[in-house]
């Protein structure tokens, strides 16, 4: 996830070539019209990498519903003899852990399945530690434009078109759940309210976190929670390391009448906002006309943890989540509308 305080300022047009006149007639039927399919591979992040198209090239892009921008890792960009250009430094982009992103290329056509994005710009990240064959993260910006369908069960990703009837998109169980969320233009982030413990919070839903994270601020104010009270060690043994304070286990979090049982989360100082803080300390103040609002303090982010537990359908056309319990059910999703 990162925060970016300023828009980039360039736009992609979103072409499906010669597909799109076929789904689109599919689309009025009311029925769901598939625009691509991927099976991905688990991991020990659970974390969701599909092939993604850049200039011709395959490359490995995790599935980031917690970005704010699309990006592509500084090696791949050096790989593609992608020329990086600077980000204009009145833009402030920042990672969840406080690292500054400062450059950004263009790719002339992103492609995902059969869909292009043309004249695409991607931030420029040092690159996952974790993984090093991911080349890129795919953000609200590309992702938006599709209904998402994950089912972490089945380890299967489907993109739908948005044009379907509202509320008709649960193909695999008769019994679900529904959760509104907001998403401005702006950032494209999926905000919810959840009940934690049976408190009301808002939250994120981030497919690129591996991890379910919580301020420690809220942490405190709402549960009580200190940091000498806190586990030391990751739920696979490894120690905690700065900006993280230690692990909670909570009792239940529940995407309205769907619940998830002794979720581990992790309690964490808002790097990003001390970093926004630094960097606007001098002659600026946080909040002023021409800077807007300061950035405010995380949410809850919900990580894969938690989501990979879930059959997740996200609308964003409708803004609404369509939720069940991993494995429940057994329809397959709908074939994919024949190209003209």
């Amino acid at each position: 996830m990162i925060l970016v305080r300023t828009a980039i300022g360039t736009a992609a047009v979103l072409l499906l070539t010669g597909l799109w006149a076929g789904w689109a007639s599919a689309a009025d039927e009311c029925h769901l019209t598939r625009a691509a399919e991927f099976t991905f591979a688990p991991s020990s992040t659970a974390r969701v990498g599909i092939p993604v198209g850049i200039d011709g090239h395959e490359e490995m892009f995790l599935v980031d519903t917690g970005g704010f921008v699309s990006m592509i890792a500084a090696a791949t960009a050096q790989k593609l003899d992608l020329h990086q250009k600077a980000v204009n430094p009145n833009v402030v982009a920042l990672m969840a852990d406080g690292t500054r992103l400062d450059h950004y290329v263009s790719v002339g056509t992103l492609a995902i399945g059969p869909a292009q994005l043309h004249h695409r710009n991607l931030l420029v990240w040092p690159g996952s530690k974790e993984d090093s064959s991911t080349g890129g993260t795919l953000a609200p910006d590309v992702l938006g434009v599709f209904d998402l369908d994950f089912d972490f069960a089945a380890h299967h990703l489907n993109f739908f078109l948005q044009k379907h009837c509202p509320g008709r998109v649960v193909y695999w169980a008769s019994h679900y759940g529904t959760v509104p969320f907001t998403s401005s233009k702006v950032e494209g982030w999926i905000r919810v309210k959840v009940q934690l413990d049976g408190k009301d919070v808002g939250a994120i839903l981030d497919t690129g976190a591996s991890d379910t994270v919580l301020g420690a601020g809220q942490a405190e104010s709402l549960f009580g929670i200190v940091a000498d009270s806190l586990e030391k060690t990751m739920a696979d043994g490894s120690a905690i390391t700065p900006p993280d304070l230690g692990v909670h286990r909570f009792n239940t979090l529940s995407f309205g009448d769907v619940t998830v049982g002794n979720p581990s989360i992790v309690i964490t100082r808002d790097a990003a906002q001390e970093a926004y803080e630094r960097h606007n300390r001098g002659n600026k103040l946080l909040s002023d006309p021409l800077n807007g609002p300061a950035a405010v303090g995380m949410p809850l982010i919900i990580g894969m943890n938690v989501l990979s537990k879930l059959h997740l359908y996200i609308a964003y056309g409708e803004k609404m989540l369509y939720v069940t319990a991993a494995g429940a059910g057994q329809a397959s999703p709908p074939p994919a509308a024949a190209s003209d």
